[in-house]
């Protein structure tokens, strides 16, 4: 029978391997963060936050909230939204009374001019009645 004489590692030896993982997956880590922040400040230097925001909704690893959340964040500046805009000539109350005052004292002005010449009294009034008897 061979024996398999593996010698189990101590438990110092155990700690120092999880430690050294632990350390490499940092370092890992820390690359990919910095890698991360140059795209991000790439990104930011050429088109700013709306950049920032369509790289976010478009990025295939992004979780799904987060994705909904640039999206929305970002739909606005994408999409122009669809407004009826009403042009109006708002007048004021005031301004369209004093134009009919003003108007109603050139019409009495006007009125009130005399023209020289013969008065011709009307032979009778609307209904036919004579206004002398």
């Amino acid at each position: 029978m061979a024996e398999n004489h593996t010698k189990e590692p101590t438990r110092e030896e155990r700690l120092n391997r999880a430690l050294n993982e632990m350390v490499d997956r940092y370092e890992a880590l820390e690359t990919e963060n910095a890698g991360l922040r140059r795209q991000l400040d790439a990104l930011t230097n050429q088109d700013g936050a709306i950049a920032v925001l369509r790289a976010i909704a478009h990025a295939p690893d992004t979780p799904l909230e987060l994705k909904v959340k640039a999206a929305s964040a970002l739909a606005p500046y994408e999409r122009p939204k669809l407004a009826l805009q009403a042009k109006t000539n708002v007048v004021r109350l005031f301004d369209t009374l004093d134009r009919a005052h003003q108007r109603d004292r050139e019409l009495r002005a006007a009125a009130a001019k005399v023209i020289e010449g013969k008065v011709i009294e009307p032979a009778g009034t609307i209904l036919g009645d004579d206004p002398a008897a």
